[in-house]
């Protein structure tokens, strides 16, 4: 039997715990709207950390899509993104989703490109960032979530936006934007987070363009967001918290 002191102190912790095992919820961006795109909450599929919207061209269940380079599993996209979201805020903890955070209050947006019939709906391949200064969010063709290569690449761009957004003051230039050179170097960290969970990706393309390239200054593009071999040498000396610690401060 548990003492009244106890139960007392177990309605506590649930009281003041409640709120940072809250749910988080949808966030629906403006440009939704301004747009005009076809969306609908009918056409998505959600999970912890994230929700999926596709547009009427792949149709109601786009795992049986009659077209098939807009044929894709939701779920898998999302579950995929799941162990990347593990990997990346629990285990290497480059961003907090702690509810005093915009990325603990919201699932991150992911939209198939290609796949909404408005006019002004998302295409092309594969990109990350983020929505109204407000949760990361993903733009990615079906095709180029086959695997968690390109989904782990774009994903840290969502989350080097969110470091600004939950971080850093955006319009100071906290989190390198708002600075044009900063650009390669948000695609060698996006790569060097790639191969924190895929190390084959590091071994297969990336270690090969660096060395075939290094005759070239660091942020040479002849390294195709391959340039970072110095982060793994400060990773090694100090810790991943340093290279963290670059974004953050």
């Amino acid at each position: 039997m548990m003492k009244k002191t106890g139960i007392f102190a177990v309605l506590l912790f649930v009281i003041f715990t409640s709120g940072v095992f809250a749910a988080k919820t949808v966030f629906i961006p403006t440009e939704f709207a301004s747009l005009g795109l076809d969306w609908d909450m009918t056409r998505s599929y959600q999970t912890d950390n994230f929700i999926c919207f596709w547009g009427t061209l792949a149709g109601a269940d786009p795992t049986i899509c009659a077209d098939t380079t807009l044929r894709f599993d939701p779920a898998l996209v999302c579950n995929t993104l799941e162990t990347i979201y593990a990997k990346y805020i629990t285990d290497i903890q480059f961003c907090a989703d702690d509810a005093s955070k915009k990325l603990g209050q919201y699932k991150c947006i992911i939209m198939m490109n290609n796949t909404f019939s408005s006019p002004n709906g998302p295409t092309g391949w594969a990109f990350g960032g983020a929505y109204d200064n407000t949760i990361g969010a993903m733009w990615v063709n079906p095709a180029a979530m086959a695997d968690g290569y390109a989904t782990a690449h774009e994903f840290t761009h969502s989350l080097q936006q969110m470091i600004s957004i939950d971080k850093n003051n955006p319009n100071t230039g906290g989190g390198f934007v708002n600075y044009d050179p900063a650009g390669f170097f948000w695609e060698t960290h996006a790569n060097y987070m790639r191969s924190q969970l895929y190390t084959e990706s590091c071994f297969n393309w990336d270690m090969p363009r660096w060395i075939g390239t290094s005759m070239f200054h660091w942020s040479s593009t002849r390294h195709h967001y391959d340039s970072f071999r110095p982060l793994y040498v400060l990773q090694e000396q100090y810790g991943i918290v340093m290279i963290n610690r670059l974004w953050k401060e």
